[in-house]
């Protein structure tokens, strides 16, 4: 003989109810009333996204009367990351020479040259993608001085609370805003 067990899920919903009211052919009015069940809200959790390209370097080691170069090459797991983000078919190669300069304190000019080469679709050939920008990142990393919250916006990023900057995620945004 067997035996069947059932069981059963208790979930908590909270319902709101709502009328409307309604008029039919016949010119009769009548009161429609609906209800709505919402589904218990989720804990936002605090999730930490690592971009697919990252090149962190930290600005407290940059000299202050000399450019840094950084060059840059993605690996294929980091090109296939960028051509899921950006809807593209295959990202074959993706470099970029960036070069940090501080120009003050609280300043750090990013020159970079991109060149990446992409294919929207399986049939059609690679697209060179040859991208030259600039960029003044606002540095006030251990710092209670430097420009106020009215001056940052003619910055277009900022050094974080540890002191870095993610040349190959400002390298990626370029290429995306490039592609647009």
């Amino acid at each position: 003989m067997a035996t069947t067990s059932i069981v059963t899920a208790l979930i908590i919903y909270s319902f709101s109810v709502s009328s409307f009211n309604v008029i039919n052919r016949d010119k009769k009015f009548y009161t429609l009333t609906t209800m709505f069940a919402k589904a218990p809200k989720k804990k936002q959790q605090n999730v930490v996204v690592t971009p697919e390209f990252s090149r962190i370097v930290n600005v407290g080691s940059l000299p202050s009367r000399r450019a840094v170069l950084c060059k840059l090459l993605a690996k294929d797991s980091e090109r296939r990351g960028l051509a899921l983000r950006f809807k593209l078919y295959q990202i074959p190669y993706f470099s970029a020479n960036v070069t940090l300069e501080r120009q003050s304190k609280s300043e750090i000019l990013v020159n970079g040259k991109i060149e990446a080469h992409v294919k929207y679709s399986e049939i059609v050939d690679d697209e060179v993608v040859e991208v030259d920008f600039e960029s003044l990142v606002l540095d006030n990393h251990g710092s209670s001085t430097g420009p106020s919250l009215e001056d940052a916006v003619d910055y277009d990023d900022e050094v974080d609370a540890r002191g870095d900057i993610d040349v190959g995620e400002l390298s990626a945004q370029y290429l995306a805003l490039e592609l647009i």
